[in-house]
């Protein structure tokens, strides 16, 4: 009977596991673009004086996607692990 009373609050808090597993990736990936325009932004008002500081903007903006990424994983992870436990 426990089993049961517990199942359906948890079973019902699954969509903001869902909710987390999509749109961290969107997000990321909404990081990346800022972090590109800021980028080019800065290129046309210096010009390319110095590729570390091109370089070192991407790889900045790039992890935002990584992150975004894995956040997605771990929830993907967490919300089958749920699903399977609880169905």
């Amino acid at each position: 009977t426990q089993y049961l009373k517990t199942r359906a609050p948890l079973s019902r808090s699954l969509w903001i596991i869902e909710t987390i597993t999509t749109a961290a990736p969107l997000l990321g990936l909404l990081g990346t673009i800022l972090g590109i325009i800021d980028t080019f932004k800065a290129l046309a008002s210096a010009g390319v004086s110095d590729p570390g500081q091109i370089s070192g903007g991407i790889g900045t903006a790039l992890f935002a996607t990584g992150l975004g990424i894995a956040i997605a994983l771990f929830c993907v992870v967490f919300h089958n692990f749920f699903r399977t436990a609880w169905s």
